[in-house]
């Protein structure tokens, strides 16, 4: 039919293509990405390594007072200043250890965006005409700007910290399963509505952390095209309708953005509730069996 056809021409006539966000879990060749733009699996091995002496580092201290108190020694001192001379090396080394971690993980991070950078540079600069003529300029400002600020800051964080906190849940848990292995059935018991949480909370996050990044390029695009044609603009007084558009675009972003710390605040109270059965088995368990663990 004649509508049909206007329509089929309209659709093959359209310059500009609506922007595409991804659907699904993040795919394992991304995460392969970005741990070779890191280096060579034996230093992504040595970052793991060194995530776990940060935990050491922090630690030690508290494990050497915990021997002082039972009365053991680590290399045969006996005096109060001794110890507290050797609690103070161990200190310091344990922020040496510290300071290491973060340092070379900052460095190998940074290497991997200034990688990725380059990359996607190449890519945007090689592409023809045509992409710039259907793609928006704020729509390309937003991904150079606010997706490489992500893996710039965001992800080498999180990947650091992460990794960090996964070596600390180790050497906690093997603590106390040491010192307390019946908090071990506890353990397994809440571990499944962990699981469930976290998995909840990282689908949801992940598609709102999308559509975020999606409608921030409206946004971009709006104010762009207003000041490159402000003059037009002021001329035939349409500037109420171009505020009006940014606006609209602004408020859509910030439900978004409003919607992931909702997230958070929906995981974090329901981890916390568990961290706290955790806690309190971990407590039962010290009462009704006072004799199973030492004072100390």
């Amino acid at each position: 039919s004649g509508e049909g056809a206007n329509v089929k021409v309209a659709t093959v006539a359209r310059m500009t293509l609506d922007e595409e966000k991804e659907e699904g879990a993040v795919t394992l060749q991304t995460l392969w990405y970005y741990l070779r733009c890191l280096g060579s699996w034996p230093r992504v091995l040595l970052l793991s390594f060194l995530c776990w002496t940060y935990n050491v580092g922090e630690i030690s201290p508290d494990i050497y007072l915990a021997f002082w108190r039972e009365g053991y020694s680590l290399f045969g001192e006996s005096g109060t200043y001794t110890r507290i001379l050797v609690w103070g090396c161990i200190g310091a080394f344990g922020v040496f250890l510290n300071i290491n971690c973060q340092t070379v993980c900052g460095v190998h991070e940074i290497k991997a965006g200034r990688l990725t950078h380059q990359r996607i540079l190449r890519r945007v600069i090689g592409c023809p005409i045509s992409f710039f003529d259907a793609t928006p300029a704020g729509r390309i400002m937003n991904r150079m700007g606010e997706d490489l600020m992500r893996i710039d800051w965001t992800l080498s964080q999180q990947v650091e910290v992460g990794c960090i906190c996964f070596m600390s849940l180790l050497n906690y848990t093997a603590v106390v399963i040491v010192v307390c292995p019946y908090l071990l059935v506890g353990i397994v018991l809440l571990l499944p509505l962990v699981v469930l949480i976290a998995e909840v909370q990282r689908r949801s996050m992940r598609e709102g952390l999308r559509f975020w990044a999606l409608t921030k390029s409206p946004m971009f695009h709006v104010m762009e095209e207003t000041l490159a044609g402000v003059t037009t603009v002021l001329a035939f007084g349409r500037s109420d309708v171009f505020l009006t558009r940014f606006e609209d675009a602004v408020e859509a972003n910030a439900a978004w953005a409003y919607t992931k710390d909702l997230i958070n605040q929906w995981s974090e109270q329901r981890l916390h509730v568990v961290g706290a059965l955790i806690v309190g088995s971990l407590a039962a368990v010290l009462c009704a069996y006072p004799a199973m663990v030492p004072p100390s």
